[in-house]
C-alpha cells in the first residue's frame, strides 16, 4: 500500500504541473513578426522614394516648361527689338 500511494502521488504531481515553455514555437514567432516588420518598412519607404521621384518628375517638367518659354519670350524681345532698331534706322544711300 505505501508504493501504490507514491505511484499515485507522482503521476498526480506530473499531471498538475505546467507544460514547458515552447521557446522554438516563441523565437518562430518572433522572427515572423520582426521580418513582416522589415518587409513593411522596406515597401514603405519603396513607396515614398516613388512618389519623391514622381514629385520631381513633375517640377523638373514644370520647370522645363518655364524655361521653353522664357527662350521663346527672349527670342521674340531680341527680334522685336532688331527690327525696331532697323526701323528706327535710316538708310544711308550715297
Amino acid at each position: 500500500m505505501f508504493g501504490k500511494q507514491t505511484l499515485m502521488i507522482k503521476f498526480s504531481n506530473r499531471y498538475h504541473q505546467k507544460a514547458p515553455i515552447n521557446w522554438i514555437a516563441l523565437t518562430t514567432a518572433f522572427l515572423f513578426f520582426v521580418i513582416l516588420l522589415l518587409v513593411g518598412y522596406i515597401l514603405y519607404s519603396a513607396g515614398n522614394r516613388i512618389v519623391k521621384v514622381e514629385d520631381d518628375f513633375h517640377k523638373m517638367a514644370e520647370l522645363k516648361v518655364r524655361a521653353e518659354s522664357a527662350d521663346i519670350a527672349k527670342s521674340q524681345v531680341l527680334f522685336l527689338a532688331y527690327h525696331q532698331h532697323s526701323s528706327l534706322v535710316p538708310l544711308i544711300t550715297p
